[in-house]
């Protein structure tokens, strides 16, 4: 997912801009008239896509509060040890921290 800036190094302020970001175009998106034909309505659901993943996405990262793998946080740079064994389990548009 990019930008780099959103996804590379990632910081509670630039993730909760994330959230924004794609409350923002969710808005937009629902707010737009519907599709005059296929090839509209089917933009419309690939981006409805696209914006859950990209919500999804940044909603688990700002769970995380450590940085491990490819999951850096900067304001979160150390590891810690015991959150290894918590999993974020999603299902539909709710996310637990098990």
């Amino acid at each position: 997912v990019l930008p780099i800036g959103r996804n590379g190094f990632r910081t509670a302020r630039t993730l909760t801009e994330t959230l924004d970001l794609t409350a923002a175009l969710e808005d937009e998106l629902q707010a737009a008239p519907g599709a005059g034909d296929a090839r509209s309505a089917l933009f419309a659901r690939e981006l409805s896509g696209m914006l859950f993943h990209a919500r999804t996405g940044a909603s688990a990262a700002l769970a995380r509060t450590e940085s491990r793998g490819v999951h850096q946080r900067t304001d979160y740079p150390a590891t810690s040890p015991c959150t290894w064994q918590r999993r974020l389990a999603g299902q539909g548009l709710d996310m637990t921290l098990r």
